[in-house]
């Protein structure tokens, strides 16, 4: 555990407080605010439901122990974290030139289990005015580089900075339960396993990374993403009924379905399950009440289907289609269908309805989709299920705008999968496969969805 890690902690501890409606500010009377909640919220060693400290209740002592020490340091002069040759975090003491030095968090751990006689707003008052003042020169050596900065910075958020990224070019920045991750290429490469990860400060950030530091707004479920082109969006995380929205889509649609334009394309589908909905109310009514459950399984449909669909244009990810058939209207889309790395490219093309003015061979069309999991943890999806942009809205100031934010890359990546499928006909198929990660996964048909094959056993497996 190192020093900007500690400062996460306490910075942690101060979210905690706020849903309580305690603004904690790293003064000496806010440890007096803590110790009035904590006489309220633990009886004895019995700690309260639904209060800060019932649950996780070690880690939450630890981050007390923490903001304890960031108290009496800022509030002092000459003291530092030494976070050296530890087994175990309630060992990490704080420090002054002259030797002194002060268990923080082991107190904060008595405090918590042994009750009020171990009251952290006296003992805060005890080191800053005895024990822990120093008055001396404060040696040039005594701060390390991660003290000077956590002085310079002191207002600034701490972040979790993947080492993942390559060349200093971040590619996803996510923003949840007031924790900012910047990750490289995929963004489980921002998992805080041990080594992979680094702590730096947001203002730190915003300084290396001009680019994007207008879009940092601390706002949960915030999402910021590099585009093809390499300029940043800044996206909210889209959460609904039957939508994983664990994935950050390329480029998120952030659209309001149309209903009526929905309908417009989709008549035919949408009145067989208002028809068979009908019906089962019908059968239930007139015939026998065991009817209902038809009722109900249509009933369900219908919600499940709305749903799917305004999921699609407010959660999906965009891409541009390309106009390959007029008669039957084909349209082919590529994407990547990797989960969290590698390259698993397909090609899919659809039969579709298209207005008048997009019954042109070879016209660009930008189309939103959804994508499906597999169901034996393979790091690529099973199903991609791309619509025309059309059919959910009407907006054309809309449609040209996501028109004109296609790179001129992703366009040609359509085009060399176009020539490399060879193919004119409806269906998903994978892109060269001998030269990507499909090449290790060659028994899968993809073209099956949810229903693809599962790993094939080695021999030594099916011996076993």
């Amino acid at each position: 555990m190192n020093k900007l890690e500690l400062i996460l902690l306490s910075q942690n501890l101060i979210k905690e407080f706020k849903k309580e409606n305690i603004y904690l500010d790293y003064s000496l009377n806010s440890l007096n605010e803590i110790e009035t909640y904590l006489s309220k919220t633990i009886s004895g060693t019995k700690i309260k439901n639904n209060t800060i400290f019932k649950n996780d209740t070690d880690s939450k002592a630890l981050a007390l122990g923490v903001y304890l020490g960031e108290v009496i340091r800022r509030n002092g002069r000459g003291i530092r974290w030494n976070t050296d040759n530890i087994d175990t975090p309630s060992d990490i003491v704080q420090e002054t030139p002259d030797g002194s030095t002060a268990l923080t968090i082991h107190k904060a751990f008595k405090r918590i289990y042994n009750g009020e006689s171990e009251n952290i707003h006296h003992f805060a008052l005890i080191m800053s005015n005895d024990l822990l003042k120093y008055t001396g020169e404060i040696p040039d050596d005594f701060f390390d580089n991660d003290d000077v900065r956590i002085d310079k910075y002191r207002e600034s958020q701490v972040v979790i900075y993947s080492n993942s990224i390559k060349d200093n070019i971040v590619h996803h920045i996510y923003h949840e339960n007031g924790i900012w991750y910047f990750s490289g290429l995929d963004e489980l490469e921002s998992n805080t396993g041990e080594g992979n990860y680094h702590f730096k400060f947001l203002e730190e950030i915003k300084s290396e990374h001009p680019e994007f530091s207008e879009l940092l707004i601390a706002e949960d479920k915030l999402r910021i993403v590099r585009q093809d082109d390499g300029t940043y969006r800044s996206q909210k995380q889209h959460k609904s009924l039957f939508y994983d929205s664990h994935t950050i889509p390329s480029f998120q649609g952030d659209m309001k379905l149309n209903i009526i334009q929905w309908i417009k394309y989709n008549f035919g589908k949408i009145f067989k399950s208002l028809l068979a909905l009908f019906i089962g109310f019908a059968l239930m009514i007139k015939i026998h009440w065991l009817f209902g459950l038809v009722f109900i399984g249509a009933l369900l449909y219908n919600i499940w289907y709305w749903f799917t669909a305004f999921n699609q244009f407010k959660g999906g990810d965009v891409n541009p289609g390309k106009v390959i058939s007029i008669d039957p209207p084909l349209v082919a889309i590529a994407t990547d269908m990797r989960k969290f790395g590698g390259n698993y490219p397909v090609l899919k093309i659809i039969k579709t309805k298209l207005p008048t003015e997009d019954k042109i061979l070879g016209k660009v069309i930008p189309t939103v989709a959804l994508y499906n999991d597999n169901p034996h943890g393979y790091p690529f999806w099973a199903e991609f299920h791309p619509v025309p942009v059309i059919h959910g809205i009407s907006d054309k100031k809309r449609i040209a705008y996501i028109m004109s934010s296609f790179s001129k890359e992703s366009l040609n990546t359509l085009d060399n999968y176009l020539n490399k499928v060879g193919s004119k006909e409806a269906g998903i198929y994978k892109v060269d496969e001998n030269n990507n990660n499909w090449i290790n996964y060659k028994h899968v048909d993809i073209s099956k969805g949810v229903s693809m094959e599962a790993p094939i056993k080695d021999n030594n497996e099916i011996k076993a």
